[in-house]
């Protein structure tokens, strides 16, 4: 059994108690950042009915940047749920009020019954997973009612 210098800055040879001289260290355990800390996090966009891919992609790396994507999962509900559970509210406040930072004014009205980052989270996800399907939809009607005109050349009707 090998004792650790209780300086981890400490050079082990310098340890008495120290059966080998060699020179290994050990960081210590990266602690996630402060929930607070979020809110130094800027983006350059706000959520708008047109850019919700590229949003997406920008907040979903902030998120996981504070290890705070736990509180989007279908898997997390929040510990001890039904008690109170005041560290997990806050947390989940602070990325709750974050995440509506970053909606543009027409977005915030569209999520006003949200309480939570997760309800948040869902809404924006099942509003625009609604869109992108009446988007197919239309896509399709468009595409099945074209037609080559017979004075167009066929690289322009594939155009």
């Amino acid at each position: 059994m090998f004792s650790t210098p209780s300086n981890p800055l400490q050079d082990p040879k310098d340890n008495k108690n120290s059966p080998t001289a060699s020179n290994t260290f050990s960081f210590p355990p990266l602690l996630p950042p402060p929930p607070m800390s979020i809110y130094k996090a800027k983006l350059s966009i706000k959520l708008d009915e047109e850019n919700f891919l590229i949003w997406r992609l920008l907040v979903a790396h902030v998120i996981k940047g504070h290890r705070l994507h736990k509180f989007l999962t279908n898997s997390v509900i929040s510990p001890n749920a039904g008690s109170v559970n005041s560290d997990w509210d806050e947390t989940d406040q602070i990325l709750f009020s974050w995440m509506l930072s970053t909606l543009s004014e027409p977005m915030l009205r569209r999520v006003i019954r949200c309480k939570t980052s997760k309800q948040l989270w869902d809404e924006l996800h099942n509003f625009f997973k609604t869109r992108a399907r009446a988007k197919v939809g239309q896509y399709r009607s468009e595409l099945g009612s074209i037609t080559k005109k017979s004075t167009e050349s066929i690289s322009k009707y594939l155009l």
